[in-house]
């Protein structure tokens, strides 16, 4: 990768990294760019108030295990490799009731728009 990098000399927008990136495997693998269709907003379907009042407070970065099982409303997780099994019960009222709902591919991109962007040019 890195000699694909420097024998390009200088790597401008997206496209070129692509290019480097595909050069690199010798075809080995095909590189996709994403693009903001392949992205989805999922609704957030926690309960700050359930979450607030789990003693000990869940924390993403204390877990070490994590498991959610198809057709269950909570998941299991661990702070410790060798610790008890934790159930979490996080979804509020509307989500626990009728399901979470689906995710909505996006439209448009996420970042700064282009009128922002224009001012530094």
């Amino acid at each position: 990768m890195e000699k694909s990098l420097q024998a390009r000399d200088k790597v401008y927008d997206f496209d070129d990294y692509v290019s480097c990136v595909q050069s690199a495997n010798s075809g080995k693998v095909i590189t996709k760019p994403m693009q903001v269709q392949d992205f989805s907003d999922w609704p957030d379907c926690s309960s700050t108030y359930k979450l607030n009042r789990q003693v000990p407070r869940p924390l993403l970065s204390d877990m070490v295990f994590v498991e959610a099982r198809r057709g269950h409303k909570t998941f299991v997780y661990r702070t410790d490799f060798d610790g008890p099994d934790i159930v979490l019960n996080f979804l509020n009222a509307r989500a626990a009731k009728s399901g979470i709902a689906k995710a909505m591919c996006r439209r448009t991109p996420r970042g700064i728009p282009l009128t922002r962007r224009m001012i530094f040019f």
